[in-house]
């Protein structure tokens, strides 16, 4: 390099050291990010800071400079048609047009043909290179919606109009001045092309950044998606659950209903079957009552009290014959008290066979009167109590002391309205987990190999008088026995 001009050295000095330093500090900072379209970039770069560098170290524009001029806007253009996911050109061809286009310019350089033809026909080829370059960058900053690539464009921009007019110049003139002739405009296209170098760089390098952040919003999407469809999955899969459940609940009550109807038919015969039977002991019995009064006339007891249960046993069956027949059972004003007073012989008998202790704790107020069917209200006490009796002799009460049965009458307001309510709580194991008694549920059972039965019959016809049966474990005391309530409306005194 000529040492004409010191300051201008000085200048080429400060503009090499950014081309050359600005971009390996962007390339150690892309470490990990840098893709096909990045390398062929800063590939670029690197052939126009080593054009300048020849530029300024031969200070001329030689034929060597020239073909890396024209490499550079060709990796450059390669870079951006990448992005756009452009098929690649063949390697093999693009090395043979380059180095055919480097023989070319060597070839008019040893003419002497460098700075006439060889430089008008290397300006066409940037200023056509640049064009299609900046024509890709605006087309991939508006795909990526890139604010780095605009500022790569202005930087094109910059190199494109000055060219243009060199080009011109060179028609005009027949070729092209030296290289560096100390003039201001040679300070002026250094400055430019540092400039430009320093906009391809930092544009590009926030190109990158651009396109990482959006990468990370893609995965974050991704995994958003993700966490969404799972939770679908797993909202599915439960409501898919349920109506497998649901499913196996219709097909066990559908089992169980048809058991039912099974055994309603028996039922029928049954009670045709017994009813003739019972006449007859009922008029067996009446003669030995008849036979067996004193002179005072007083019949025997054992007799009145089997004359008893027989004609309970008759109105039961004359209920169920009712209740089969479609017809509803007759009703009638009644009191805890009177249907107790009836049940609680039998009852006591069964607890003294069976062990247990039945007490009972009255604490409705007298001459509460609810209005049932006598016959179907005493089978539905029967069958809870029976119940309570069969839980105190399970495995579980084997530890027990002994066994106790309360019944306790009492009122109770709630939804508006007043109940009176026979309570039947045990000190058994309780009930057990998953049984549930609320309206609508039907055929639940406390057995193994119970239908569930009892307890629906049970609660049918509760519900039918407009009451409720519950059943519930005692949770408050040690003993954590079950307790299920039968509540019927109070009728208002008139």
């Amino acid at each position: 390099m000529s040492s004409t001009f010191p300051a201008f050295q000085l200048l080429l000095v400060l503009s090499v050291t950014l081309i050359i330093g600005l971009p390996v500090l962007v390339w150690l900072f892309m470490r990990g990010a840098r893709d096909r379209g990045a390398n062929l970039w800063f590939a670029a770069v690197a052939c126009n800071a080593m054009a300048l560098i020849l530029v300024g170290y031969w200070g001329r524009f030689s034929a060597e400079a020239a073909v890396l001029f024209v490499l550079a806007v060709g990796l450059g253009i390669e870079s951006m048609r990448w992005e756009l996911e452009r098929p690649a050109i063949p390697w093999r061809l693009a090395a043979a047009a380059w180095i055919a286009y480097a023989a070319f310019q060597l070839w008019l350089q040893a003419q002497g043909l460098r700075m006439s033809v060889g430089y008008t026909i290397n300006l066409t080829l940037l200023v056509l290179g640049d064009a299609w370059l900046l024509l890709l960058l605006w087309r991939v900053s508006r795909c990526h919606d890139s604010r780095g690539l605009l500022i790569v464009a202005v930087g094109i921009g910059i190199v494109l109009l000055p060219n243009g007019f060199r080009l011109f110049q060179a028609f005009m003139e027949g070729g092209g001045p030296e290289a560096f002739s100390g003039s201001p405009a040679t300070n002026v296209a250094v400055v430019l092309v540092t400039l430009v170098s320093v906009l391809h760089v930092v544009g590009y390098g926030g190109f990158v950044v651009e396109k990482l952040h959006r990468r990370q919003l893609a995965r974050e999407l991704a995994e958003a998606r993700a966490i969404e469809r799972q939770r679908v999955a797993e909202r599915h899969t439960q409501e898919l659950q349920a109506l497998v459940q649901q499913r196996d609940e219709m097909i066990l009550l559908n089992s169980r209903f048809s058991a039912v109807s099974n055994l309603a038919l028996y039922n029928s015969a049954i009670v045709h079957e017994i009813s003739q039977p019972l006449q007859a002991l009922i008029s067996i019995l009446d003669r030995m009552s008849l036979r067996d009064t004193d002179p005072t006339g007083q019949q025997s007891a054992g007799v009145q009290n089997a004359l008893t249960m027989v004609n309970k046993m008759a109105a039961t069956l004359t209920t169920l014959r009712t209740l089969m027949a479609g017809h509803q059972a007759p009703m009638e004003p009644v009191t805890w008290d009177e249907i107790l007073d009836e049940l609680l012989p039998i009852l006591q008998t069964q607890a003294r066979r069976q062990n247990v202790r039945l007490e009972r704790q009255t604490l409705l107020p007298s001459g509460a009167v609810v209005k049932v069917n006598r016959v179907l209200l005493q089978r539905v006490i029967f069958n809870v109590v029976t119940n309570a009796f069969e839980s105190l002799c399970g495995n579980d009460a084997k530890d027990r002391q002994e066994g106790l049965i309360l019944l306790t009458t009492k009122q109770v307001q709630e939804h508006g309205m007043t109940y009176a309510v026979l309570r039947v709580q045990d000190n058994g194991p309780g009930l057990p987990a998953g049984l549930a008694l609320k309206p609508g549920l039907a055929l639940q059972t406390t057995k193994d190999n119970g239908l569930g039965v009892g307890l629906s019959f049970a609660q049918m016809i509760v519900e039918s008088w407009h009451g409720e049966l519950l059943a519930y474990n005692d949770l408050t005391s040690a003993d954590h026995g079950a307790i299920v309530e039968i509540r019927l409306p109070l009728v208002p005194n008139t």
